[in-house]
């Protein structure tokens, strides 16, 4: 597992959108590297930026997005993300079924609630 330098808020969980979806606040701080490279084998992952800059490799391309900017990776779709501004970004993450919510909020320890911890990568 690797260590990640982003808070999140969860903010809906599967549990309470009976699987649909998940849904969380990330907040990255100024340069934070985000996440490694991984994947997500059976879930939708929706990005949406709410402030700052985030940028995003989905399979061998890179993306910047902007306040307002969105991008979907599609399941099993290698991926990571991270802030390469000197500003904080905000971020809404929608995964779709629900599930890494509730995986997000068993390693805040939080119920819900805000935390950092660990991310599974592959």
């Amino acid at each position: 597992m690797e260590q990640i330098d982003h808070t999140w808020q969860i903010l809906a969980t599967g549990a309470e959108t009976g699987g649909a979806f998940g849904l969380v606040a990330c907040t990255l701080p100024p340069f934070s590297p985000g996440t490694g490279r991984h994947r997500h084998a059976d879930q939708l992952v929706g990005y949406y930026v709410i402030a700052g800059i985030v940028a995003l490799t989905r399979s061998e391309a890179t993306i910047t997005l902007s306040a307002g900017g969105f991008t979907l990776i599609r399941p099993g779709e290698p991926h990571r993300y991270w802030n390469p501004s000197p500003s904080p970004a905000q971020l809404l993450l929608l995964f779709a079924p629900g599930s890494n919510a509730d995986e997000l909020q068993r390693l805040a320890g939080d119920a819900p609630g805000a935390g950092t911890g660990a991310w599974h990568t592959s």
